[in-house]
């Protein structure tokens, strides 16, 4: 999940002209969705 939390830091330090607020929100629902699949898949 390393490239997840480098592309979070990249994404959420750019200004809004650079990065507009709707794709921040939508990256951070799915980075929710890829934490949530990753710990479902370690507790099985």
């Amino acid at each position: 999940m390393d490239f997840l939390e480098s592309y979070q830091q990249l994404v959420l330090a750019e200004s809004e002209s650079a990065v507009n607020q709707a794709l921040k929100e939508a990256f951070l629902a799915l980075r929710q969705v890829a934490e949530s699949n990753q710990d479902n898949n370690l507790s099985n």
